[in-house]
């Protein structure tokens, strides 16, 4: 323990000799004391990063503010994670739905959508969350005057969210964001229209930035997203059983289980991928980025480091997937035709312009599907033999139906 007490010395020498209270990251000192907290902790099932920079930060502060530090302060700091690492907080998150219909309330699990006044929000946040009503609403006033005014008018989901210790400030808005993925994900994965909600027509109120995060007790802050998200969806979908199973299975997956594996990896950013093509395509009706981002997503899942893309693409996504009312052939010309659409606009700048918006539709669909069949499945069965759900399996798979395809007399 001698050496991470030595350590933490140097950094808060180092920080005095700067002179300045912002906190070095860049420096030897900082880098030496984390690396040397990594190895120390990194076989503790709790270990966050997140927790050790926080901890490291705020033991910095105070000390640099007192001026002197004990010969043991680097064991105490070190202590301090630890105590961390098994003390997690539950925290509430408010997060307001841009553009979505919701008729009436609906909760599951951790998941509350809510609808009604901002009187009728305050007295449902209280009852979900236990939080003291007077400082609920004292708190939330706070967000509309300073943030958000409509921030209550909006339909909310309060989320909870058990035993953590990330970084809440910075996962907030992530969390929110992943949320509206996956449930545009489940929506076009079930063939459900994602405008529907244009026959009700949008709520006129003003945009939202900001997911709020109570403690148990209180208002810890707000965090902010760069991008505006619609989710143009009824959320009353939701109160269809098997939809609630599939949206906490898949948030669970996507947001909350940590999972080192690079396959899953793969996924997550092709979820991230489709999510921003949708939003180039319902948000501001760019017809070439949506169509860039929707095969490059495609791609990295189907065609990484293979030759003949477009024939690959056409070839095994019809084969993964279903898309109701359009057989695996014509699926594979749409394919074929629109990474056509993307090679000319790469090679050549041409704009995609074509009128057939359906055909968009259906392959942010075909997109949704085969990032769900990757959830479902257990494991892929190629010829006969149970193979573990990791790259090398999934690679074996897909090479595996384009040579059927091409080469063993495949429909």
């Amino acid at each position: 323990m001698k050496k991470i007490n030595i350590l933490y010395r140097n950094l808060f020498q180092y920080q005095k000799r700067q002179k300045k209270t912002e906190i070095d990251y860049d420096s030897k000192s900082y880098s030496h004391l984390v690396n040397e907290f990594y190895e120390l902790l990194k076989q503790n099932p709790e270990y966050n990063q997140d927790v050790v920079y926080e901890t490291i930060d705020s033991f910095l502060h105070i000390d640099i503010s007192s001026g002197s530090i004990t010969e043991e302060r680097g064991e105490e700091l070190m202590k301090k994670i630890e105590d961390r690492f098994s003390s997690k907080a539950v925290f509430y998150l408010f997060i307001p739905f841009n553009g979505t219909f919701l008729k009436s309330d609906i909760s599951f699990g951790n998941f509350n959508f809510i609808c009604g006044t901002e009187d009728e929000k305050i007295e449902k946040i209280n009852a979900i969350t236990n939080i003291d009503k007077s400082k609920l609403e004292d708190d939330l006033d706070h967000t509309k005057k300073s943030r958000s005014h409509d921030f209550l008018k909006l339909p909310l989901l309060i989320l909870k969210v058990e035993k953590t210790h990330e970084n809440i400030h910075r996962h907030a808005s992530l969390i929110a964001q992943s949320i509206f993925s996956v449930i545009k994900l489940i929506m076009c994965s079930n063939e459900i229209e994602l405008q529907g909600l244009n026959r009700f027509g949008e709520y006129y109120y003003e945009e939202n930035y900001h997911v709020a995060y109570f403690s148990e007790q209180r208002l810890e802050g707000h965090s902010h997203w760069y991008n505006l998200i619609k989710c143009k969806v009824e959320l009353d979908t939701f109160k269809d059983i098997e939809m609630q199973n599939r949206l906490m299975n898949y948030v669970n997956h996507f947001i909350f289980t940590k999972i080192d594996d690079e396959l899953h990896f793969k996924f997550c950013n092709a979820l991230v991928l489709f999510e921003k093509s949708l939003d180039q395509y319902e948000n501001y009706r760019d017809r070439t980025l949506s169509t860039l981002l929707l095969f490059s997503a495609a791609e990295s899942l189907l065609t990484e480091g293979a030759n003949e893309k477009r024939l690959r693409l056409s070839v095994i996504w019809p084969r993964i997937i279903e898309v109701n009312n359009i057989n695996k052939k014509d699926l594979s010309l749409l394919i074929r035709d629109n990474y056509m659409l993307r090679n000319n606009f790469v090679h050549a700048g041409h704009q995609i312009h074509r009128n057939e918006n359906e055909e968009l539709t259906v392959l942010h669909t075909a997109l949704a599907k085969l990032i769900v069949f990757y959830i479902e499945q257990s494991s892929w069965n190629v010829k006969e033999v149970e193979d573990e759900k990791n790259l090398t399996s999934w690679n074996r798979f897909v090479n595996g139906i384009f040579e059927e395809a091409i080469y063993g007399g495949d429909d």
